[in-house]
């Protein structure tokens, strides 16, 4: 009983959390998230991707995170809005924040990627044939494999974790809320991306990990 809690907690943490409960818990996470980022060079260049950051400032990765979060809760709150008309905003505002919580793993996950990345970036600008021996290594490809395996897991869990929170904000359910949030995700994540760009002024590379 308590292994199914645990898991429907992990899926679906809005069935216990919500309001300001879920934003103070969200906004922790999402601090620490930003103090690990700053300092391993990582952060979210969008909804649903995470990139390298040069010579990265807190304000810069800040504004990433806020970024990202910011586009997804007013998106979800106008659709909210229209399909549910009892909608309160800190609800809005504590389940988006809960739901961006998993991007502290997949930043966490990244770290063991960055020798590559930064082997890949290096070939890719001045064809360092170190850093390609690096890459052709057979340890690099069977690492890479493993590493990648557990971010698309992270990312599906991710991507679960926004869809029952949006599900829960604005009650829609089956087939038409999917459709819907399919739509949401994909225009979350291309307004993300843009106002990133925009906020730090280019200085996210585009090298990404998921």
């Amino acid at each position: 009983m308590k292994s199914s809690t645990f898991w429907s907690l992990l899926l679906n943490p809005f069935t216990r959390l919500g309001g300001w409960k879920a934003f103070f818990i969200g906004l922790a996470i999402l601090l620490i998230t930003t103090a690990v980022g700053c300092f391993y060079e990582v952060a979210p260049i969008g909804l649903l991707y995470i990139g390298l950051v040069e010579d990265p400032q807190l304000s810069t990765i800040l504004a990433c995170q806020l970024s990202v979060l910011g586009v997804f809760m007013v998106v979800t709150y106008i659709i909210a809005l229209i399909s549910t008309k009892n909608v309160r905003f800190q609800d809005v505002l504590g389940i988006t924040t809960l739901a961006q919580s998993p991007i502290l793993l997949l930043v966490l996950s990244t770290l063991p990627m960055k020798g590559i990345a930064n082997a890949a970036i290096s070939f890719m600008k001045d064809g360092d044939p170190t850093a390609l021996n690096q890459l052709q290594s057979v340890g690099s490809y069977v690492f890479i494999i493993c590493v990648s395996i557990a971010l698309v897991a992270i990312l599906i869990w991710y991507i679960l974790i926004l869809y029952n929170g949006f599900r829960t904000l604005t009650d829609l359910k089956a087939g038409k809320g999917i459709f819907i949030f399919i739509i949401v995700l994909i225009l979350c994540d291309v307004l993300s991306s843009y106002l990133v760009y925009l906020l730090t002024n280019g200085a996210i590379n585009r090298f990404a990990f998921v």
